[in-house]
């Protein structure tokens, strides 16, 4: 089940937080570790003026991923390590898509996986650059809805 949620609960934040951390720490192993544990306080924080798309198990209700949007920006997809290779960051992508006509995002070179799902989901590649706050190599990606 993909939704917006709405009104996080403390509870809610909490779970996202350990599933965005865990996320990052597998996915981006060239990343100091002390930089996402650094800015884990930070990302609670911003869950409540983002707007938050979630995935969750039909039966518990349990959050299994998300996906953040700041505006039309994505500011990560991020699936739980025992539901992922399920196919649900390509349904929460796909969620953002039907709910927004225009989206971009950034994504570390290094994280193949993640740059070829959002090739796959249409997404084009504009820019080239190094991330300022952890010195990584990353791509700027844009989708644009078809009239």
């Amino acid at each position: 089940m993909i939704e917006v949620l709405k009104n996080p609960s403390p509870a809610a934040i909490n779970r996202l937080g350990d599933i965005w951390l865990a996320g990052n720490l597998s996915a981006h192993p060239f990343i100091s570790a002390d930089y996402w544990h650094d800015n884990l306080i930070a990302v609670k924080t911003a869950f409540s003026t983002a707007t938050i798309i979630v995935a969750k198990d039909s039966i518990s209700g349990d959050i299994q991923g998300f996906l953040g949007l700041m505006d039309d920006d994505i500011a990560g997809i991020f699936v739980d390590a025992q539901n992922r290779d399920q196919g649900l960051g390509q349904s929460l992508l796909h969620y953002a898509q039907t709910i927004r006509t225009h989206l971009t995002l950034s994504v570390y070179v290094d994280n193949v996986r993640a740059f070829a799902l959002y090739e796959r989901m249409g997404f084009k590649l504009v820019h080239e650059g190094v991330d300022a706050a952890t010195g990584a190599a990353e791509y700027t990606m844009e989708w644009q809805a078809v009239a």
